[in-house]
């Protein structure tokens, strides 16, 4: 069987003329000038978010050395280090670590959630150790990340983190996430978000586009003749 797919591959090689042989190598030639390009695109990407997540590392170190002191904390929220990082998050940042940034500020944020039994002392700081595990892996440490776990990213400034004990914490955590992330979307649909969003984003636009067309087919048809009938009249 190989020796019948070598012997159709040295025929299809030898049939083929010098213009093929020609186009095969510019085909060539511009598929790996994509990939070098794509690939230098990709290491642009990994430069700037490696430049923009520092600012993430620096408010989170901010957060830890000041944890004693809630006043430090209430003015670093007002501050320009904070809305710049923002900004640098919303830009540049990737869905998964800005959708995981908004979960992190909006427990830290929401006493309701913070008084469920699914919150705990060591919640944020799992959540901390997940934003690291995601940044480490869009910076281009993909495969270096894959059996790392958010308590080993935080074992190198928490003590004791890997032990049996915070092990156990960290498998609840991975359920009482998902836990909150459900109170959240309940308290949006008791809000009425999804009726507000179905309203004003699809049955609005279709209401006033059908009202413009019937007005636009009524100024055509009777408005227009009218007023031209009356000016010659």
């Amino acid at each position: 069987m190989i020796i019948d797919l070598i012997n159709k591959i040295t025929y299809f090689v030898s049939r083929l003329r010098t213009e093929h042989i020609a186009l095969i190598s510019v085909l060539t030639t511009f598929i790996i000038f994509m990939m070098g390009k794509r690939r230098e695109s990709r290491l642009k990407i990994y430069e700037t978010r490696k430049r923009h997540y520092q600012k993430l590392i620096r408010f989170f170190e901010n957060v830890a050395m000041n944890s004693k002191e809630p006043k430090k904390i209430e003015k670093m929220k007002d501050s320009a280090e904070l809305h710049s990082l923002g900004s640098s998050l919303a830009i540049f940042g990737s869905r998964k670590l800005y959708k995981t940034y908004c979960f992190y500020r909006e427990v830290a944020n929401n006493q309701e959630l913070q008084k469920t039994k699914y919150y705990s002392n060591e919640f944020m700081v799992f959540i901390i150790g997940d934003m690291y595990r995601i940044m480490r892996k869009e910076i281009g440490l993909y495969k270096h990340t894959l059996n790392v776990t958010s308590p080993n990213m935080l074992s190198f400034f928490v003590n004791d983190i890997t032990k049996p004990d915070y092990m156990k914490k960290y498998y609840k955590y991975r359920f009482n996430k998902i836990a909150l992330r459900t109170f959240i979307i309940v308290n949006k649909f008791s809000a009425g978000l999804p009726l507000y969003w179905f309203y004003y984003c699809i049955l609005k636009p279709i209401l006033h586009t059908i009202f413009l067309l019937i007005y636009i087919f009524i100024k055509l048809t009777i408005i227009k003749p009218l007023r031209y009938i009356r000016k010659k009249g």
